[in-house]
Order: structure tokens, then C-alpha cells, then sequence
């Protein structure tokens, strides 16, 4: 018999599960810097994502109630896009090694916007979140126990492979 209740209490705690995305230069898919330039990310299922999702979703309900008859525009995709760049931000913890004009960049929110609009940043950042095992398993799950998921991380990180927990 599944225990649907612990097991969304350690779902719930694995929600708000950092990891580090290791930036990987798009020429040649190296990653980028010595020591790599890396962003500690929370997961798209954290609590900040999610309600910047709710937000985002009810003013389009909204703009479509008001016109039903509304067409999707090239304006409803920048939107769209401005929204993922938030919830890029929103979920950002903190970064390593990443500079600009030779100076080292503050995680600040002008420098995160800057830096997430750019194509090839966004696409990386995309794909990261969009798949949760970098994220490890729920604590408690056959493959997401503690020490597991500490040796997984100690291990992506003495390699430079996105997707190891903090």
C-alpha cells in the first residue's frame, strides 16, 4: 500500500531542491570557464515557480475572458518568454564564476535578466529544468535516498556535469 501522505511530505521537501546548472559554451558544449561558471537553481516544482505560473496563467484567463475571440500573436510569445526569464529569477539561488567585461557579475536581478535573455543561456536554462532528475529523486523513493543523493552530487561536481545538488 503506497503512504500517499509521507510521501508528499518528501515530495514537498524535494520541491525546494537546489542544483547547479554547469553553463556550457553552445560552439562546442564545453563548460564555460575555469573553474565553470554554474547557477544554483531551485526546482520549477518550488513553491516560487509555481505561484509565478499561477499568476502569469490567471492574467491570460483573464485578457481571453475579456475577448474570446482574441488570436494568439507573436506578443502573446514575448510574453511568454518575459514570464520564463521571472521564473528563471525567482528560482535562482546564487552563482559562481560568471563575469562580465572581465569583472566578476553580482547574482543581483539587472545581471540575472541580462544574462537569461540570452538565447543560448535560455536554452540551456530550458533544458535544465525541464527535466526534474537533475533535481535527484524525492527523498524516500528507491533511488532518492540521503546518501545517494549526496554521493550523486559529490560526484557531478568533481566532474563539472550539471545537475548536482547543494
Amino acid at each position: 500500500m503506497a503512504d500517499f501522505g509521507a510521501l508528499a511530505r518528501d515530495i514537498k521537501e524535494w520541491q525546494e531542491t537546489a542544483a547547479w546548472l554547469t553553463l556550457l559554451d553552445p560552439r562546442t558544449g564545453d563548460p564555460i570557464g575555469d573553474p565553470p561558471a554554474r547557477i544554483l537553481l531551485t526546482s520549477p516544482l518550488s513553491e516560487r515557480w509555481v505561484q509565478m505560473d499561477k499568476a502569469y496563467y490567471s492574467q491570460v484567463r483573464l485578457r481571453r475572458q475579456a475577448d474570446p475571440e482574441a488570436r494568439f500573436t507573436p506578443e502573446d510569445v514575448e510574453q511568454f518568454e518575459a514570464h520564463r526569464v521571472k521564473c528563471y529569477m525567482a528560482v535562482t539561488r546564487d552563482w559562481e564564476h560568471i563575469d562580465r567585461d572581465g569583472a566578476p557579475l553580482a547574482c543581483v536581478p539587472v545581471n540575472l535578466e541580462w544574462l537569461y535573455n540570452l538565447p543560448w543561456v535560455a536554452g540551456q536554462l530550458l533544458e535544465f529544468m525541464s527535466d526534474l532528475k537533475n533535481f535527484g529523486a524525492p527523498v524516500g523513493t528507491e533511488n532518492g535516498h540521503m546518501p545517494d543523493l549526496i554521493g550523486d552530487a559529490e560526484k557531478k561536481s568533481l566532474t563539472g556535469v550539471s545537475g548536482s545538488l547543494q
